[in-house]
């Protein structure tokens, strides 16, 4: 959500204020639900069994554990400089508005968050080759497009 929200609100508010009062407000509003979680008084845990430490290194040298924790730390890295290089190349490359650049992005990241949703449902019904070849033809496509 912050991924999405922020960028569309800096886009609405640019021309109303600077970009630094509009991400104050928002970081203040950020410390609403913050102040609201540490006045709650929670239930006790529930105890729970501890791995042992032959599990815990067990776990650690899983190949797949490992694989897919480093693809994730490089999916994640990879995603947030996109984002952030997005609006600089709209702005300075393509040469568009702030404002236009943002929603640029905004839309970008929209697009992102449904077709992960439209993912999750797609591959329940369909082969996961298939999907990945689409995508990568996808891809190849919006690659092109980017030059133009």
């Amino acid at each position: 959500m912050g991924a999405l929200s922020i960028p569309t609100t800096l886009a609405w508010l640019v021309h109303y204020t600077s970009y630094q009062q509009i991400l104050a407000i928002i970081g203040l509003v950020c410390l609403l639900p913050i102040i609201l979680f540490l006045s709650i008084t929670f239930p006790a845990r529930h105890p729970t069994i501890s791995p042992t430490l032959h599990e815990s290194i067990h776990r650690i040298r899983d190949v797949h554990l490992i694989t897919f924790g480093l693809f994730l730390l490089f999916h994640s890295g990879v995603e947030g400089v996109l984002n952030n290089w997005c609006a600089l190349f709209m702005e300075e490359g393509k040469s568009l508005s702030p404002r236009l650049a943002l929603t640029t992005l905004s839309i970008f990241i929209l697009s992102l968050t449904f077709t992960r949703l439209l993912l999750s449902l797609l591959l329940r019904t369909v082969a996961a080759l298939p999907v990945l070849l689409i995508s990568l033809l996808l891809l190849l496509l919006g690659l092109l497009s980017i030059q133009w």
